[in-house]
């Protein structure tokens, strides 16, 4: 880490070489203390008369910080356990009041003025993470030796850690500003290093880092819903691990996204909460490999909801028009694409991935419902998403296989039903079928629910079946576990329309 000048052990004059670490701050340190509780409450310090708040340093946990009337902020120091430096999200780097947005904007380093010591090589003095839909351009960085002057020994580079590649280095700058000199991966974190074997201490400035958090990240967008085996049933330590950046869940009650995994859905209401191990992880991996598209999962699952009026009595149960999941899963949806466009994404709706009917077979066995019912309360779901959302408001749809003590009619007859209405409708796609299978294979763990080896091949499937149809390309049934389809259906070849249409809100 830096080395800033400090005073002699017994120096009265102790705050001089202090404050010369912060003269191009603006800046002075107005004591020392020995801990954190020895700092003084948040108001009950002034400004000086050049504006600035006053800075203490922290001796127990060697780090500055500067007290205002409502905080205390690190703001440079080498850290403690119980006080590390902050890491910083780009977006919220203050340099000489400007911040850098998703625009042109400056990106200063906390203390850039520092004094070096002899021997550093590419030495970490700041690092911060890009929010997943930045990328940061690097136009220009400079460094200024104390008094002028350059010295090779002496440099300072910006590196690209999650992608491997240097951005740029000392005084590098865009030839005629038509470029940036260097641009990070997305959602990248960035550290700036310095390296100094010039043979003594030296007296650095970085300063200059003028960069552009770029553009906005195309992202896809599915609700992951469905009854209990949506929400999973299974373990999360044998869920796969989803690769950086390919999927995240976005969060309804925190109002933010996160890396995927599981358990997927724990944010839900109480009867809905996930809290094992689901289908999610794989599907996200296998569509991610596919297609090379991030993508973010709403997901609103509820363990024995019905699709049917009849197949269940309390509405928070039902997904037809007397219930009140639909509703929900639908407002979600819509927070979530409010969220992401507010933080620059550009997200595209692709549908709903489906996996549900247990609950409506049962009643068809029980004489509850019909077939024809069951048949006309999933096509009016599915209506109701095109409808409120987007015309071509896709149902990926995981077929349901049958209870590990073996198939009935009301499950042949949910399964056929849905079979028909993928073949039927331009924008419904059967995607997996191969839970059929699960009982015979000893993947069930119970009557109902699949054991985690199942939801991930289950996942997996799905995903890869999802990506071929937005991306027309067929999947052989031996591969995929559904039988392809010339005709609008099963894995069309032909994609249906353009995504273009705009989402009714």
């Amino acid at each position: 880490m830096p080395r800033y000048n400090q005073p002699d052990a017994g120096d009265e004059n102790w705050n001089v070489p202090l404050n010369e670490n912060f003269a191009d701050l603006g800046v002075e340190v107005q004591a020392e203390v020995e801990t954190w509780s020895d700092l003084p409450e948040p108001g009950s310090t002034e400004r000086s008369s050049n504006g600035q708040w006053p800075l203490y340093r922290v001796a127990a946990d060697a780090v500055f910080v500067r007290v205002t009337d409502d905080s205390r902020e690190i703001v440079g120091g080498l850290g403690s356990s119980s006080h590390p430096l902050p890491a910083v999200n780009a977006r919220a780097v203050r340099a000489t009041q400007a911040t850098v947005t998703h625009g042109r904007g400056f990106l200063s380093l906390p203390l850039h003025h520092v004094n070096y010591r002899d021997g550093l090589d590419e030495e970490e003095v700041a690092r911060f993470s890009l929010a997943p839909s930045e990328r940061l351009e690097l136009w220009r960085l400079e460094l200024k030796l104390k008094g002028g002057g350059t010295n090779p020994a002496v440099s300072v580079d910006v590196y690209d850690v999650t992608n491997d590649a240097v951005l740029g280095r000392t005084s590098d700058r865009a030839t005629g500003g038509k470029s940036p000199v260097g641009t990070s991966g997305a959602g990248a974190t960035i550290v700036v290093r310095v390296t100094n074997t010039s043979g003594a201490a030296q007296d650095v400035t970085i300063s200059g880092i003028t960069s552009v958090v770029a553009g906005t990240a195309a992202v896809d967008v599915f609700v992951a819903a469905g009854q209990s085996n949506a929400l999973g049933r299974g373990r999360a330590s044998r869920s796969p691990d989803v690769p950086r950046g390919a999927a995240f869940e976005y969060k309804w009650t925190e109002d933010s996204i996160v890396p995927l995994d599981d358990p997927v859905g724990e944010d839900a209401p109480p009867e809905q909460q996930a809290t094992t191990g689901s289908l999610w992880p794989a599907f996200a991996t296998e569509y991610y490999a596919r297609t090379g598209r991030p993508a973010v999962y709403v997901a609103y699952s509820s363990g024995g909801s019905g699709q049917t009026p009849g197949s269940r009595m309390d509405p928070d149960r039902l997904w037809s028009r007397d219930g009140t999941l639909y509703d929900d899963a639908r407002d979600e949806l819509l927070a979530a694409l409010d969220y992401l466009e507010d933080e620059g994404f550009d997200p595209t709706v692709r549908g709903c991935v489906w996996l549900q009917g247990e609950q409506d077979a049962h009643a068809i066995d029980r004489r509850i419902i019909s077939k024809a019912e069951y048949a006309d309360a999933f096509e009016d779901h599915i209506d109701r998403w095109q409808s409120d959302v987007q015309d071509d408001f896709r149902f990926f749809v995981l077929q349901i296989g049958h209870e590990r003590r073996g198939d009935t009619s009301g499950y042949r007859a949910v399964r056929a039903v849905q079979s028909a209405v993928a073949n039927r409708r331009a924008y419904v796609h059967m995607v997996s079928t191969i839970q059929t299978n699960f009982p015979a294979e000893g993947k069930m763990q119970d009557a109902l629910h699949y054991t985690q080896e199942g939801y991930n091949e289950a996942g997996e499937t799905a995903g890869k079946n999802t990506a071929a149809v937005l991306d027309s390309r067929r999947v052989s049934s031996s591969d995929a576990g559904v039988l392809a389809s010339t005709d609008d259906g099963v894995l069309s070849t032909t994609t249906d329309a353009a995504f273009e249409t705009s989402r009714r809100r």
